[in-house]
């Protein structure tokens, strides 16, 4: 079941902590479990689209919004500001202090972008959930949802089917498609099997094609 939320923060360097903090309160909040790498990498994000919003935006105020669906493992963070210009990634020389923030968020994120909005532009940024254990809530409000995981946690894998006896070489395991193969007449001669003529009350006699001696 896919959950959002957003909030509202001053256009300031101080709050680029607070709404670290607060996003990964929203997300632990609605029982969704981050992995070491999930968590780092949820924490870059927005500190890096925050911090590109104070610097490089317009206006006294932000919007941050949540949004995570953990049945598709999925979770978006986008800032929301009063600036028309987008951002892009920049090329920075090794010793540079700053500009390489669009850089973490596209190497960290499965997918970003930005778009221009009403009064100001929306840059997010999409990243991968580790797998979430069933919940009460999904055990109630899914069962179908929750019995199909189960029954793909626990099923066993699945062998490669074994060869039939006497298969020859490159023959697949499972039988493949059976090619005909026309009989040989005594002498080596191959029988050349005319077609059927229907409503025939004799079928034809095959005629025999041998090769000259």
């Amino acid at each position: 079941m896919a959950v959002s939320s957003s909030f509202h923060l001053a256009r300031d360097p101080s709050q680029v902590r607070p709404a670290r903090r607060r996003v990964r309160t929203l997300v632990v909040g609605w029982d969704i479990r981050l992995d070491e790498a999930t968590r780092t990498a949820l924490d870059v994000i927005t500190s890096e689209l925050v911090t590109n919003a104070v610097q490089h935006s317009k206006g006294a105020m932000l919007t941050v919004a949540v949004h995570a669906d953990p049945v598709r493992r999925l979770a978006m963070i986008e800032v929301i500001d009063g600036s028309l210009i987008l951002p892009r990634a920049r090329t920075v020389g090794p010793d540079a202090e700053a500009g390489r923030g669009m850089l973490l968020v596209e190497r960290l994120a499965r997918d970003h972008g930005a778009e221009r909005a009403e009064g100001g532009k929306r840059v997010w940024a999409q990243l991968v959930l580790p797998e979430q254990p069933l919940s009460r809530r999904q055990l109630l409000l899914q069962p179908c949802y929750a019995a199909r995981r189960l029954f793909d946690r626990f099923r066993p894998p699945q062998r490669p089917p074994r060869p039939r006896p006497g298969a020859r070489p490159g023959t697949p395991a499972g039988g493949g498609r059976r090619v005909a193969v026309p009989p040989s007449a005594p002498g080596g001669c191959l029988r050349a099997a005319r077609p059927r003529t229907p409503h025939a009350s004799t079928p034809p006699s095959p005629s025999t094609s041998c090769p000259t001696r």
